[in-house]
């Protein structure tokens, strides 16, 4: 469900930050990785 999300918000990572504002250590990732969502 969270890959999805990623997908879907792209390089928007700051929606998706404030959705997953709890998961500090997914926020990072995100913003690390930036549009590319192999976090999961």
């Amino acid at each position: 469900k969270h890959s999805g999300s990623i997908e879907d918000v792209g390089m928007s990572g700051d929606l998706n930050v404030s959705s997953t504002k709890k998961d500090k250590k997914n926020v990072v990732k995100l913003e690390d990785v930036g549009h590319i969502p192999k976090i999961y």
